[in-house]
């Protein structure tokens, strides 16, 4: 495991070792280079990154990805995508749908009885949800301490420049929980039917603004 000084010196010597040639053309590669050039292997299991820090790589203001987690109870994203849902390009029933706070599509977030409910104006007779355990545990060990790199990422050819970065410690589910009622962190549905019959869901996402990822911790520090 790579203690915390290893880590903060190397990614210090990063944001000062000029534009870095990606392998690939993915949009994950500027992260995932990031990782190697770190020494940390890339995986999609829910640890930290590196041991007791996650490590997050982010390009302006677009939406990264805090984690991911199916609600409860099972069979509810079936349910879902069919009251809900609709037939995508490709005939499949899908649902995929963005919701902040609340949407266009009559759904909202609720913060009620320790759990995180996804309602709709019209009455369900399942309703998606996650318990505060739910959420802590996808959450608050991957997040305890974060690690967020902000560069610039170029083509042609594709490359990509560490430039700054900050340490958060002191992950707080109660934060987590106002965050995702008030539409601070959006809950990123994509699932959908497979005409075997099965559903495939991708992970619902939990994303936030980098701007706003302060708010979930109590202290954090610039880096770089």
């Amino acid at each position: 495991m790579i203690t915390r000084k290893a880590l903060l010196d190397k990614i210090r010597e990063l944001c000062g070792s000029g534009w870095h040639d990606l392998p690939d053309t993915g949009s994950g590669a500027p992260g995932d280079h990031l990782e190697k050039l770190l020494g940390l292997k890339t995986s999609n299991v829910d640890i930290p990154d590196a041991g007791a820090f996650e490590l997050k790589f982010s390009r302006g203001s677009a939406l990264i990805t805090l984690f991911h987690k199916t609600p409860r109870p099972r069979g509810s994203m079936r349910y879902v995508i069919n009251k809900h849902g609709w037939r995508g390009r490709n005939g499949r029933p899908s649902f995929r749908h963005t919701i902040a706070g609340e949407s266009d599509k009559g759904f909202d977030i609720v913060y009620d009885a320790g759990s995180i409910w996804v309602r709709h104006e019209e009455a369900m007779n399942i309703v998606p949800h996650w318990t505060e355990d739910d959420l802590l545990n996808a959450a608050g060990r991957k997040l305890s301490r974060l690690v967020l790199v902000r560069g610039t990422v170029r083509k042609n050819p594709y490359r990509v420049l560490y430039e700054r970065a900050a340490l958060y410690e002191q992950f707080r589910l109660s934060r987590l929980m106002r965050a995702i009622e008030s539409g601070l962190v959006l809950v990123d549905f994509d699932a959908y039917i497979r005409p075997s019959g099965a559903v495939r869901d991708h992970g619902t996402k939990f994303r936030i603004d980098p701007r706003n990822i302060g708010r979930l911790y109590e202290t954090h520090e610039r880096i770089v």
